[in-house]
């Protein structure tokens, strides 16, 4: 679980900005567990890149 609201801001923008998940997670907290990020992005209402580019692919 992530507590740290300064960490939970930025990977929401990164997410935002069209960041892949695993991309964040690799790259800028590995410290973190993939679920706890995505949980984060997806509580937030965001999508991550890969679910952005399947709802438009599939409109």
């Amino acid at each position: 679980m992530i507590t740290d609201k300064r960490d939970i801001e930025k990977i929401i923008k990164l997410a935002r900005e069209g960041k892949q998940i695993s991309r964040i997670w690799e790259e800028y907290f590995p410290h973190y567990d993939y679920w706890d990020i995505y949980f984060e992005i997806h509580e937030a209402g965001e999508k991550s890149a890969l679910g952005t580019k399947r709802k438009i692919t599939h409109r």
